[in-house]
């Protein structure tokens, strides 16, 4: 009888007991959720509307317009040398162009004397009054150079020195962002 009993056992087939393997799947599941954390929304932005606007039974003050000047290299010049590039010079939110600096020419004999070929010839005597004159509509308006990164730093420099001259305190400078240096060469913005 108890070669019975032993071949009985012998021919039972063994079967794994699963209740721990899935108590540990469970804990594992519990445990990365309790510790995921969520991705959050790219491009949004949390902003605070201002409470103060809008409801006043008086109206806000108008803000001014800042100067922005914009240098950028006129189209089909950007394969050129540096200063053989034309610059056109804009002011923010208008396509038609101060003028545009066509060429700059150094004088071999002494390097620091420049000239500019200006087109038309009174292109900087344009800038400096339209900067006059933002600067005496209003005394804190601020001034922003938005210019090309292929545009020669003294171009940069020169607006910079009118700004200046122009009496401007908050004097700020930036980039053209790439996507609208495309669609400036495009064409598809004047």
């Amino acid at each position: 009888m108890a070669s019975n009993v032993a071949k009985e056992l012998a021919n039972e087939e063994s079967k794994p007991d699963m209740t721990p393997i899935i108590d540990v799947t469970f804990l594992l599941l519990i445990f990365f959720m309790c510790s995921l954390k969520f991705k959050t929304l790219e491009g949004k932005l949390v902003s605070f509307l201002p409470t103060d606007r809008g409801l006043a039974a008086t109206p806000s003050p108008i803000e001014t317009e800042d100067a922005e000047i914009i240098l950028r290299i006129a189209r089909g010049d950007l394969d050129k040398p540096p200063l053989d590039r034309a610059i056109v010079i804009l002011r923010n939110g208008s396509n038609e162009p101060f003028g545009k600096i066509l060429k700059v020419q150094r004088d071999e004999r002494e390097p620091k004397n420049v000239q500019m070929l200006l087109d038309p010839p009174d292109t900087f005597e344009r800038v400096k009054s339209y900067l006059d004159k933002v600067r005496a509509s209003a005394p804190d308006t601020k001034a922003k150079i938005n210019a090309d990164p292929a545009v020669p730093h003294m171009h940069v420099v020169n607006t910079l020195n009118m700004m200046i001259a122009a009496q401007f305190t908050d004097i700020s400078y930036s980039g053209i962002p790439a996507t609208l240096i495309d669609k400036l060469m495009k064409g598809e913005i004047k």
